[in-house]
């Protein structure tokens, strides 16, 4: 089975993922970018596909941390709740190079997790940033 089979029956799949956000890890150039491209595209929302090393999305995010929330066609109200066919999927890639991109995940989640379906995705899994530094095991698994 090819690993973006994988992938997608797991990280990128509404019934696994019970509303929790999905972290996709893994060596550069192995194709993470391109299966969550595609999987937004075959949802038709290519446009929530956000990566850190743009400066277009950093400077958005730096005037407006929820600007995401705004460009959206459909505008989501915090704490709202919408039926899972309804939920919109957003895709965050390389977000881990902010200084506290815990903290930002963690509010975002809170406030969206009944309306968004949360993608994370990044090449320093393995890096000290993804773990806890007291026991060194993983923060995150999926």
């Amino acid at each position: 089975m090819k690993i973006n089979n994988v992938i997608n029956q797991w990280a990128l799949n509404k019934s696994f993922l019970h509303g929790r956000m999905s972290f996709v890890c893994g060596p550069r150039q192995i194709g993470k970018t391109t299966l969550v491209r595609n999987h937004l595209k075959m949802a038709r929302q290519e446009a929530n596909y956000h990566n850190w090393d743009s400066l277009g999305f950093r400077q958005k995010f730096m005037s407006n941390p929820l600007f995401f929330i705004e460009d959206l066609a459909q505008p989501i109200l915090s704490y709202g709740h919408l039926p899972e066919e309804d939920r919109k999927w957003m895709a965050f890639d390389g977000i881990h190079k902010h200084l506290k991109w815990k903290d930002i995940l963690k509010g975002w989640y809170d406030e969206f997790r009944d309306s968004i379906y949360f993608i994370i995705t990044g090449s320093a899994c393995t890096g000290s940033r993804f773990f806890n530094n007291r026991k060194r095991k993983p923060l995150i698994t999926y």
